[in-house]
């Protein structure tokens, strides 16, 4: 953990490829032959839920790192990439998140908040980003009408899919 974070390594066999993950699953879990078949045929029914990649990733950081840390990695991801509610996480999931994301200060300056954060280079293309509906603040969207939706404590500002900061308001 100290050359590569728990949140990189599940990260790492969550990105697996489609074609590498059951091999993977071979060689970096201790599932048998009947329990990696029966993943790979509901894997093959519906890639896009990447039930193996998640799976790949769960009990190889659970082999590396412990089950506790696999399960508080596990958690701060479900955060991240789907519709859990951000608030729910622990102080051991938030530190988490911390130590991985940059943290930054609220202010009323929206876009300097985006550069800040490192979501934008300048703070016109935050505007761009703001004007074309690609910011989140906590799963709302922010955009002209509506740019201060960070509430007291922290906060999860969001630029397209995958990139991610924690806000702090005081």
């Amino acid at each position: 953990s100290k050359l590569t974070s728990v949140y990189q390594f599940y990260q790492f066999w969550l990105n697996s490829g489609d074609e590498d993950v059951e091999g993977y699953l071979k060689i970096f879990t201790e599932y048998d032959k009947a329990a990696i078949d029966l993943l790979m045929a509901e894997f093959s029914g519906n890639r896009a839920g990447r039930i193996a990649q998640r799976a790949l990733a769960y009990e190889a950081t659970k082999l590396v790192h412990g089950q506790k840390r696999a399960d508080e990695v596990k958690k701060v991801t479900e955060i991240l990439f789907s519709d859990v509610n951000f608030h729910e996480l622990a102080k051991d999931q938030m530190d988490i998140l911390k130590r991985e994301l940059d943290v930054v200060r609220a202010s009323d300056d929206l876009p300097a908040v985006i550069v800040e954060a490192g979501l934008a280079p300048s703070k016109i293309e935050a505007r761009k980003f703001l004007d074309s509906g690609a910011v989140y603040i906590n799963r709302q969207k922010a955009g002209p009408d509506n740019l201060n939706l960070f509430v007291k404590g922290n906060n999860l500002l969001r630029r397209g899919k995958n990139n991610f900061a924690i806000v702090e308001k005081k």
